[in-house]
């Protein structure tokens, strides 16, 4: 249930930018980088690495400068299936990052973007493994990743539609009682949100 309500706000999100990406075709005034706050959610398909696709809820606040460069915080909230004894179980999965980011100069309503950060991702213990005195995991995650910001229009507050590709680099430790070794994971996260933007001058 919790898959398919995430599946359809990412949806919804979709339909809410056709609007604005039809309005701006008329409209020729140039946007860029200005100075403004971006207060943001979204809904994200994250991929585990070797583990597959899950929903992800989450929100972003950045603070934007006319020269392009930004900075802020997200978080996002999943879950992710353990395999124990031949069955399967769901994990709570918490991201926590600050990002730098840094918004192209751009003549049109759509601003590509890059962003970098460093965080934390805590992995929750299943049942079966808090029952076995397994504890929650917190890691070093680095985010990376590219997207577009469409403007909805210029002056006062005013909406913008963000679409991201992001690669969660997450550094695992190992357990040399279980005789794991370190490791660097690629976590794949497509996401679509929509933001307020705040004060833009």
């Amino acid at each position: 249930m919790k898959r398919r309500s995430i599946t359809l706000l990412l949806a919804a999100a979709l339909l809410v930018a056709l609007a604005p990406m039809a309005r701006a075709q008329d409209d020729e005034e140039p946007v860029g980088p200005g100075r403004w706050i971006e207060v943001e959610g979204h809904g994200s398909y994250l991929r585990f690495d070797g583990v597959g696709w899950e929903p992800l809820l989450g929100a972003r606040v950045a603070l934007h400068f006319p020269n392009g460069l930004g900075i802020g915080g997200s978080a996002g909230m999943t879950r992710r299936s353990v395999d124990i004894d031949d069955e399967t179980e769901e994990g709570d999965v918490l991201i926590a990052t600050g990002d730098l980011l840094y918004l192209l100069p751009s003549v049109t309503r759509a601003n590509i973007y890059g962003t970098l950060g460093a965080g934390a991702v805590r992995f929750d213990a299943t049942e079966t493994q808090a029952e076995a005195g397994i504890e929650d995991v917190t890691e070093l995650v680095i985010p990376v990743g590219v997207g577009i910001l469409w403007y909805n229009h210029p002056g006062g507050s005013w909406l913008a539609v963000r679409s991201e590709i992001r690669d969660n680099i997450i550094f695992l430790r190992g357990d040399s009682d279980l005789e794991e070794d370190n490791a660097i994971t690629n976590n794949w996260e497509f996401s679509v949100g929509l933001a307020l933007l705040l004060g833009p001058q």
